[in-house]
């Protein structure tokens, strides 16, 4: 659960606990169950049964410190063994220590019962001890987390999470939920960041589970608060996921603000929309262009050479109206004026035919198109299409579309598309 601050834990722990030291102990309490429900404990085979049962692993060796130090931690619950008080955790929690005085688990026993004691300062004390005796201990970490939260020091718990989820793989089934689940805070966003540019182990499998699992918004201002996520196939999976969630949302402004914090500044805003590895890029969809075919049409891009491409069509008895040939997102300037540049090769298109080009705003009611160009009988050579964009249309689709007469079909081959807001030629 998400609290006040976002992080983890009960929502009440900070604003309706009736003391500090009341609800330090409540948390520590949930913390119990909550570590016992991950299976936190089992990180070491050979002590499975002494962590999940400690009174039948107490049965065969009453010194066995890790069923100790979990029938101190977790009292009855779960144990096998009866109701234990906090007198009688303290107790087993010290023996356990006795038993293995370098051992994290026995220490953060040893804390978890001072916590219960209601002695809040020295359970901090003595889970910051367990700490320093192994980093690897991931209830010790959870505990920290917790108590970071009810200090509202978000710092502090993005640290304890950083260790968590880099030293102890069974960290990220507890912790990445309960992560994703606070990104709804700005301020959580904006400390993450750094994490993410010093490209932690963990991040590029967080930001895995947050494109699909968690919410589409925060995990996009992750990526503009971080400038992109590193550079690696997982991550740019996880960035195509995320755009991909955006569209279906229409959230045209978060996806301008990401494209531009993936590509560059200026980026989702740049003239040059014609067919180059960047503008075809499958992961950065839908700013990137879009193949569409259809039973009578096929479409596809190949590669020129430098980086270029061409879009080829192949039109096969398309016979009645336009049909869709490829589209992509634009971010142009609400009101401006720009002319686009197409250029059209190898034509062998029948009589009746047409080639069109739409623009049409998506980011208001309004979702008709205001714009086109529309060339009968299209033939080999540059072709120039002035237009303004209408007030109030920070987001625009453009779209390529194609229609015919017969089932001769033909061919054609678009070398270059770019728009130029100064109304002069810009090639690819």
């Amino acid at each position: 659960m998400v609290n006040a601050t976002g992080m983890t834990g009960r929502p009440d722990m900070l604003t309706h606990a009736p003391s500090r030291r009341a609800a330090i102990r409540y948390a520590i309490a949930a913390i119990g169950g909550l570590l016992l429900a991950a299976g936190a404990f089992n990180n070491a085979t050979g002590n499975v049964l002494a962590a999940r049962n400690p009174r039948e692993a107490l049965r065969f060796d009453h010194s066995n410190a890790v069923a100790l130090a979990a029938a101190a931690t977790l009292g009855s619950k779960g144990t096998g063994m009866s109701a234990v008080g906090p007198t009688q955790r303290m107790e087993l929690a010290r023996t356990a220590l006795r038993q293995a005085p370098i051992s994290a688990a026995a220490m953060r026993a040893v804390a978890f019962a001072s916590g219960l004691e209601g002695q809040p300062a020295r359970s901090a004390t003595q889970f910051e001890i367990a700490q320093a005796l192994s980093r690897r201990d991931l209830p010790t970490q959870m505990t920290l987390i917790e108590l970071c939260v009810l200090r509202n020091d978000i710092g502090c718990a993005l640290e304890h999470y950083n260790v968590a989820l880099t030293t102890s793989a069974a960290g990220a089934a507890p912790l990445f939920p309960t992560l994703a689940g606070a990104l709804s805070s700005p301020e959580i966003v904006r400390a993450l960041a750094p994490y993410i540019r010093a490209r932690r182990p963990w991040i590029s499998d967080f930001m895995a589970y947050m494109a699909t699992n968690g919410d589409p918004a925060a995990a996009a201002s992750v990526v503009i608060a971080a400038r992109g996520l590193p550079s690696a196939p997982l991550n740019r999976d996880s960035e195509a996921v995320i755009l991909g969630r955006l569209g279906a949302a229409q959230r045209w402004d978060l996806i301008r603000q990401m494209y531009d914090a993936i590509e560059g500044a200026g980026a989702a805003t740049s003239p040059l929309l014609g067919f180059t590895q960047r503008t075809i890029d499958q992961h950065r969809i839908p700013v990137a262009w879009q193949v569409d075919n259809s039973g009578s049409m096929s479409a596809g891009f190949e590669q020129i050479g430098g980086g270029r491409f061409h879009l080829s069509l192949d039109l096969a008895g398309v016979v009645d109206g336009d049909i869709t040939v490829a589209h992509r997102l634009t971010f142009l300037t609400s009101s401006s004026t720009h002319t686009l540049s197409l250029r059209l090769a190898d034509v062998d298109i029948p009589a009746g035919s047409t080639l069109s080009i739409s623009l049409q705003c998506v980011s208001s009611a309004d979702t008709s198109g205001f714009v086109t160009w529309r060339q009968a009988d299209p033939r080999s050579g540059d072709y120039r299409w002035r237009f303004t964009v209408p007030p109030s249309c920070p987001a625009q689709r453009l779209t390529l579309l194609a229609g015919g007469v017969g089932p001769a079909g033909g061919s054609a081959t678009i070398q270059r598309i770019s728009l130029d807001p100064s109304n002069s030629v810009i090639g690819q």
